[in-house]
């Protein structure tokens, strides 16, 4: 975790920066567990002062003195450059560039120690330092989510709480599948929402009691959906003393259940089980409106452990 205090902001908060964190707050940012982050949180982190600060410091270092003049640095001179090497340290501490730290403080130790003799040799060493900060920033990369995507990005409860609470083994998936849609990885988007369906076809195969194949870890689809379909005609049948259904919603639901299932084995499952099949946009934004409207149909009147709620 990344507790950030913006060294550079107004002390008192009157409202007179922009990047004021709210007086006796801190702004905590977890920058290492790929959360959501805005342009501002990102301006506080590496805050424009910072490289306002650093810039100046280089510019400053090359004009206390003429360094044609200065040969030697004695105790008088010594004092600009390692008060400038000292702002660059804490700039740099403040977002966490360590490598760059520990050479500004090398160069600071050599000034102060002497082994730094003169400005001409301490401006050799300048472009290191500035290279090195150069460096560490460019690690650390961002990546921007379209404004419009944030919501399937960071959001956990994408269907809904009723969706959320009866198919709760779907709920990894449904929250994968929105962050494969706000980063652009739309079949990976797919196959994490047929995963989630997974979840529901196990629980509508346990209300049909089709036990065996609903319960197995991985269950084929057809399967499932061949066991189902034969279930609900013999129950329509009435031929089978023990299977009937217990109200007329049951068997409608189950009715309206059964071919969007079987839709979705040919339309989306089968042809995703191959490695030429991808997904755009357009389609992975349909598929999961499509999904999220029948679980939360499904929810409404179904949970994964089979139970049926009129």
């Amino acid at each position: 975790m990344i507790l950030i205090r913006s060294k550079f902001c107004v002390k008192e908060n009157n409202g007179n920066n922009i990047l004021d964190t709210p007086k006796g707050q801190d702004l905590q940012l977890d920058f290492t567990s790929f959360q959501l982050v805005s342009l501002f949180d990102l301006m506080n982190k590496f805050n424009i002062g910072f490289f306002y600060t650093v810039a100046k410091s280089f510019e400053r270092l090359a004009t206390v003195k003429n360094p044609d003049v200065i040969t030697e640095l004695d105790e008088e001179t010594k004092k600009p450059y390692v008060g400038i090497l000292n702002m660059i340290i804490t700039s740099c501490e403040e977002v966490e560039l360590n490598l760059s730290v520990l050479l500004a403080k090398y160069l600071k130790d050599g000034v102060e120690k002497g082994s730094i003799k003169s400005f001409n040799e301490l401006a050799a060493k300048l472009p290191n330092l500035q290279d090195r900060i150069r460096d560490e920033l460019s690690l650390s990369l961002f990546m921007q989510i379209p404004y419009n995507k944030a919501s399937f990005y960071k959001d956990n409860n994408l269907f809904g709480n009723k969706v959320f609470n009866n198919f709760s083994s779907a709920a990894f998936d449904i929250e994968e599948a929105g962050k494969c849609f706000a980063t652009a990885r739309y079949t990976a988007c797919v196959m994490h929402l047929q995963r989630a369906l997974e979840v529901a076809l196990k629980g509508y195969g346990t209300f049909l009691s089709i036990f065996s194949l609903a319960k197995s870890a991985q269950p084929s689809w057809n399967r499932v959906l061949d066991e189902t379909r034969k279930e609900i005609k013999e129950r329509n049948e009435k031929k089978i003393t023990n299977k009937v259904w217990a109200s007329n919603k049951e068997k409608e639901f189950c009715e309206g259940v059964q071919p969007f299932l079987e839709s979705v084995k040919i339309a989306w499952r089968n042809p995703s089980m191959h490695a030429d099949k991808k997904y755009t946009e357009e389609i992975a934004e349909d598929i999961f409106s499509t999904v999220k409207r029948f679980m939360k149909h499904l929810a409404e009147h179904l949970d994964e452990s089979g139970k049926f709620m009129p």
